[in-house]
């Protein structure tokens, strides 16, 4: 029997939040779609990593100790090389000024802690497209 190949088996997520049960749910419900999916428990790691894994996704949570979700994105929107890199802030957090705080750091999206499965998929699925996209239409003009 063969085996039946994923559609999302391409992309790659990587999932950052410094609670490890949080990181190991959301890591496997995405591996679960078939997500290549990466870990770290820090956004300093996560910065890191950037430096050889460049993902399809991000999903980052926003309260981390050292540097948190906002610091991170503004650090990481510095890097030419990252500018088409989705990011979802997953957070606990509904506050009005972390919500608007991420935005303006750059965050494609914010979701809130419990998250459904479902809704996170989706996110994800519809970032990982909308890239796939964009480099498709960059390579199409090529000559």
């Amino acid at each position: 029997m063969n085996p039946v190949a994923l559609p999302n088996a391409q992309a790659t997520v990587l999932v950052v939040d410094d609670t490890v049960s949080m990181l190991k749910l959301h890591a496997t419900i995405l591996a679960h779609d078939g997500y290549r999916v990466l870990t770290n428990t820090s956004a300093v790691e996560a910065i890191d990593r950037l430096a050889t894994d460049i993902p399809d996704v991000i999903v980052l949570d926003y309260m981390m100790p050292i540097m948190d979700g906002p610091m991170f994105l503004r650090r990481m929107r510095t890097d030419a090389r990252l500018c088409d890199v989705a990011v979802i802030v997953l957070t606990a957090s509904s506050d009005e000024m972390h919500i608007e705080e991420a935005f303006d750091a750059g965050a494609n999206e914010y979701l809130t802690k419990p998250v459904d499965r479902r809704v996170l998929l989706a996110r994800v699925r519809a970032m990982v497209d909308a890239r796939r996209a964009r480099q498709e239409l960059r390579m199409s003009r090529v000559p």
